[in-house]
């Protein structure tokens, strides 16, 4: 991914947050270096709270860590490699 392309998801952020019409509950965007695909998210219309806008950040990046490691071994997506 090129810096333009990294700096434009940052303000594509941006955009989403100034067009929140909403109660801000938080957001987030994390570009992992190489091939893996941006993680963002954004709360909006609930009360803010830290501990759950934080909850639900983790949750999204450990999916999406899950799912980009098995891509890479080419295993199915909800595969994890554990033994059942």
């Amino acid at each position: 991914m090129s810096n333009a392309d990294i700096s434009a998801k940052f303000r594509a952020m941006a955009d989403r947050i100034d067009r929140n019409e909403g109660e801000f509950g938080g957001a987030f965007l994390v570009v992992p270096p190489g091939d893996a695909p941006a993680i963002d998210g954004m709360m909006v219309g609930t009360k803010p709270d830290a501990g759950s806008f934080l909850a639900y950040a983790r949750a999204e990046v450990e999916k999406a860590g899950i799912e980009f490691e098995a891509n890479s071994r080419g295993a199915d997506r909800f595969n994890t490699g554990r033994m059942r």
